[in-house]
């Protein structure tokens, strides 16, 4: 009988790599509880006991509970930016639209994240210190945007420029996030999306098509 080749032993777990796994998980824990319940369940004592962690372990990582909510919304520009990347795209109008699909996969796929996004909203019209991490993820968003509007359009633009049209991309984004959501029309957003940066684009002076 032919023996199975020996399999190499598991290759041991880093202390960096074991905190980056314990750091992760405090962040899906806590896009879990407010993907489920809103961000006022989100609570010291929920996460710990949720993500079954010690709070030293949670202060290791994190100075309290509001950085958790920072670093979760910054990790989904990341994670779009990384999805999307400006380098795999020749024109600007290819660019956006593969930003523009990849918010509605988002918005198709998971609920908790959009959720969590979302519902910054309603918060941020009560409360100043939720209106100021908003406007922290939407500075974030639109501050990854920029440079693929200046790769592509070069010296054409403004600085100013840039910053307005990033803005009104940012906006229809948002938007058409909440329309999706609602609607579940996924052939209509892509068409409406692909026209609003037809549109921005030749506003700017750039190609008409990709």
């Amino acid at each position: 009988m032919t023996q199975a080749p020996e399999q190499p032993p598991n290759k041991p777990v880093s202390r960096k790599e074991t905190a980056e796994q314990t750091r992760q998980k405090i962040l899906e824990t806590a896009m879990d509880i407010i993907g489920d319940q809103g961000y006022t369940a989100l609570t010291t004592n929920k996460l710990v006991k949720q993500a079954g962690i010690a709070k030293g372990t949670l202060y290791h990582h994190f100075e309290n509970v509001e950085a958790v909510m920072i670093c979760l919304l910054e990790s989904f520009v990341d994670t779009c930016m990384e999805s999307v990347p400006i380098d795999a795209h020749d024109t600007l109008l290819s660019y956006l639209y593969a930003f523009g699909d990849f918010t509605l996969d988002m918005v198709d796929r998971d609920n908790k994240m959009l959720n969590t996004i979302m519902g910054l909203v309603p918060l941020s019209i009560r409360d100043e210190k939720f209106r100021q991490l908003n406007q922290r993820l939407f500075e974030s968003a639109c501050a990854q945007l920029a440079p693929a509007y200046r790769r592509f359009m070069g010296e054409k633009v403004t600085d100013a420029q840039i910053d307005d049209i990033v803005r009104i991309t940012d906006c229809f984004a948002c938007g058409m996030s909440i329309h999706q959501a609602i609607f579940k029309d996924r052939e209509l957003y892509t068409r409406l999306w692909r026209t609003i940066c037809q549109l921005m684009v030749a506003e700017l002076g750039g190609e008409q098509n990709p």
